[in-house]
């Protein structure tokens, strides 16, 4: 069982560098569909541009933006439902 803090605790010690690990409990976690499906995605030119001069500065695929992109979006709306 991982060791519990309150939050300004836990973001005071990872600022400061220290190992966190005793504080999270691994056995706990889960992956929700953890299987990726494939999609067709139509956008517009400006918004692929877009998201390979992104990939570019990364250095990371423009496949690799997008996935990341829409992640984030899902999950940043996915805790406003669920909030």
């Amino acid at each position: 069982m991982a060791k519990q803090i309150t939050s300004e605790e836990f973001d005071a010690r990872f600022d400061a560098g220290e190992d966190m690990d005793e504080y999270f409990d691994y056995d706990a976690i889960t992956v929700e569909n953890p299987d990726p499906r494939d999609v067709l995605l139509s956008l517009p030119e400006w918004a692929i541009a877009v998201a390979e001069a992104e990939a570019k500065r990364r250095n990371v695929t423009r496949r690799a933006i997008l996935n990341t992109w829409i992640t984030d979006k899902a999950d940043e709306i996915r805790m406003h439902v669920t909030a």
